[in-house]
This record gives structure tokens, C-alpha cells and sequence, in this order.
């Protein structure tokens, strides 16, 4: 089994100083198993909140509320539900910051 994953970078936009919502979701792709997986996603450090959907799906929605840039490291561990061998894979976010004023 081999999945792959990316960087990513969610923007929020806002008045100097003022608290915004920067949100977006990443997601994970499975490859060469059985076809049929299990996801389990986690934060390991930093910023950010993960969604409620972590553990039936490859994607995962997060939010931070910034007022500056910040990034936050997340985990997802996907097993294979036939052969149950698993693979894990961090994704490193950014939080990012940039004021319309």
C-alpha cells in the first residue's frame, strides 16, 4: 500500500489585529492495496482543530482562528482493511494570516 499527501496553507483575511477563521481540508489517497480503508486522523503539534469526520474518511476539514500565521503537524494512519497492514503519513498545515486593511 502507498498513499500520498501535501502541504497546505488555509488563509484567512481580516482587519489588522482582529481574530478570523482560516479553514480548509486535506486529504490523503490510497494506493495499490485492497481498495477498502481505514483512516484515523490526529494532531500530533500546533495549531488547529481537526473536524469531526477522523476516522471513516480520507479527507479531514480543520479550522484556526488566527490573527497571525501559525501551522500545526497532522496524522493520519490508514489501514488496510483486508490485509491490515497500515501506513502513516504527517501533513504539515499553515494557518495563515493576511489582513485587508
Amino acid at each position: 500500500m502507498v498513499f500520498t499527501a501535501a502541504s497546505y496553507t488555509f488563509t484567512a483575511t481580516g482587519a489588522v489585529g482582529s481574530n478570523q477563521t482560516a479553514s480548509g481540508s486535506i486529504a490523503v489517497t490510497a494506493q495499490y492495496g485492497s481498495g477498502s480503508y481505514t483512516y484515523a486522523w490526529s494532531k500530533v503539534s500546533g495549531y488547529g482543530t481537526i473536524g469531526a469526520s477522523t476516522t471513516a474518511s480520507a479527507n479531514v476539514s480543520l479550522t484556526a482562528t488566527v490573527k497571525s500565521s501559525y501551522s500545526g503537524v497532522f496524522q493520519c494512519t490508514v489501514t488496510d482493511a483486508v490485509y491490515g497492514s497500515t501506513m502513516t503519513v504527517q501533513v504539515t498545515v499553515t494557518f495563515d494570516y493576511v489582513s485587508n486593511a
